[in-house]
């Protein structure tokens, strides 16, 4: 009984990252995202965002870009298609520069791009907080 209950105790915290410190945490977050623009993979990117943040990118694509019904993933798409879509791929080989935790509240300062990625602890995991601004730069 004793050896079931430390099993499952020991899966449940491999499961929830365990060791994992919230640097590293808000980093692989970052990373994932990245990773799946490089790939051209809307929906895996939109997985990284906040709720609020996945809301704010469908509403900006339904009144920007005019999609219909809007969502994340297709704002995302939309992007990852323009002429600057290119640009936004190259963001897969892009090098996380550093990582700043602050309680439930992270900076991740990418290799060659000027802004800081917001990042939150939101329902035990790290997420992007983000605003989309419409800049294509």
């Amino acid at each position: 009984m004793r050896r079931a209950a430390v099993a499952a105790l020991a899966t449940l915290v491999a499961g929830c990252g365990g060791g994992e410190s919230p640097e590293d945490a808000a980093r692989a977050t970052v990373q994932r995202y990245l990773t799946a623009l490089g790939r051209g993979d809307a929906a895996a990117a939109c997985r990284e965002f906040t709720a609020q943040s996945r809301q704010k990118l469908a509403e900006f694509g339904e009144r920007q870009l005019r999609l219909r019904p809007g969502s994340c993933a297709k704002t995302i798409d939309a992007a990852l298609h323009a002429p600057n879509g290119p640009q936004l791929r190259r963001l897969g080989n892009a090098k996380i520069a550093r990582v700043v935790v602050t309680g439930d509240r992270a900076e991740v300062s990418i290799a060659g791009v000027g802004q800081r990625t917001q990042v939150v602890k939101a329902d035990g995991a790290w997420r992007i907080d983000s605003e989309p601004t419409g800049e294509t730069d």
